[in-house]
């Protein structure tokens, strides 16, 4: 699985967007799609426009850093399997840190986020 992600999304893709924008650009435009892909597996179902948007800006910025250091490795190492190697070793450990699940529904920290800025703002209208 990681190996076919990393396959489309640093070797294929990854290595276009250098070629033609350069190492960086073509890195953190890799990582911004990469996380754009990763909402709609991700999003919890009754969720508004609102917090949609705020769950996009929370993954760009889990994605984005995260894409730029596996391109660096790709580069580093030139093995697209250490890089599927170092993307499951994330997620794996990513597994132990894992928010408790909601209504029955394992979510990711990003939509435990938008939960919590929810309930803050909830709180802040409550209290004005």
């Amino acid at each position: 699985l990681y190996w076919g992600e990393e396959y489309g999304w640093r070797w294929f893709l990854q290595s276009r967007l250098e070629r033609k924008w350069g190492l960086l650009t073509g890195a953190v435009l890799t990582g911004a799609l990469w996380a754009l892909w990763h909402i709609p597996a991700q999003l919890p179902v009754d969720t508004s426009m609102q917090d949609v948007l705020w769950f996009a800006a929370i993954k760009l910025a889990v994605c984005v850093p995260l894409g730029m250091f596996l391109a660096f490795a790709c580069h580093r190492t030139g093995n697209i399997f250490v890089v599927a190697l170092l993307h499951f070793l994330h997620n794996y450990l990513a597994g132990f840190l894992k928010p408790p699940m909601i209504a029955g529904l394992s979510v990711g920290w990003e939509a435990l986020l938008v939960n919590q800025k929810k309930k803050l703002f909830a709180r802040a209208q409550r209290q004005a």
